[in-house]
C-alpha cells in the first residue's frame, strides 16, 4: 500500500471507530429519556427534516427498512411521542407530527447534544471540523457517483479470481 492508500484506511477505520464511540456516549443521553436507539432516532430526524415528513421518506433517511420503522413509530404513537396522518398527496402512506409532549422531549434532547457536541469537539479547531465536513461531502458525491455499482462489482470480481 502507498501513502495514500494508508490515508485511505485511516479514514475509514477512524470514521468506523468513532461512530461506534459516538453512538456509545449519545444512546447515555437518549436512555435517560427512556428511550431507545430507533426511537430516539426517529424523533431527532423528524424534527431535524421537519414534522410532516412522509414515513417512507423517514425510513430512507436513517437507513431502515419500512417494516422496521413501523415498529418504532408503533412504540413512539404508544407512548404520546407522535402521531400519523395520511399524507395529503400518498393516501396510502402517512406523515409523520410529534404531539406537544414529543417536540418537547425532542428540543430537549437536541439540547442535550449540542452540549454533548461541545464536549467531545471542544479541542477542535472550527477549520478542522470544516475540513471534516469537505471529507464527508467527497464521501457523499462518490457514494452518488454513476456506475460506481458496476465498478464496485468489478472490484469484488477482481478478488473472487
Amino acid at each position: 500500500m502507498d501513502n495514500v492508500d494508508l490515508l485511505r484506511l485511516g479514514i475509514t477505520s477512524a470514521i468506523m471507530h468513532a461512530g461506534r464511540k459516538w453512538r456509545h456516549i449519545s444512546q447515555d443521553v437518549l436512555f435517560g429519556h427512556g428511550l431507545t436507539a430507533p426511537c430516539a432516532t426517529a424523533l431527532i430526524f423528524i424534527g431535524r427534516l421537519g414534522e410532516g415528513i412522509n414515513q417512507i421518506a423517514l425510513a430512507e433517511e436513517i437507513g431502515i427498512e419500512g417494516p422496521s420503522l413501523v415498529r418504532v413509530i408503533d412504540q413512539l404513537a404508544a407512548d404520546g411521542l407522535v402521531r400519523r396522518e395520511k399524507d395529503k398527496v400518498d393516501r396510502r402512506s402517512n406523515t409523520l407530527w410529534f404531539t406537544d409532549v414529543g417536540r418537547a422531549l425532542t428540543n430537549k434532547i437536541e439540547v442535550e447534544l449540542v452540549g454533548l457536541r461541545a464536549l467531545v469537539f471542544k479541542d477542535v479547531a472550527a477549520a478542522d471540523l470544516e475540513a471534516t465536513l469537505r471529507v464527508f461531502a467527497a464521501l457523499d458525491a462518490a457514494f452518488q457517483r454513476p456506475g460506481l455499482a458496476a465498478e464496485l462489482a468489478a472490484i469484488a470480481g477482481q478478488e473472487r479470481a
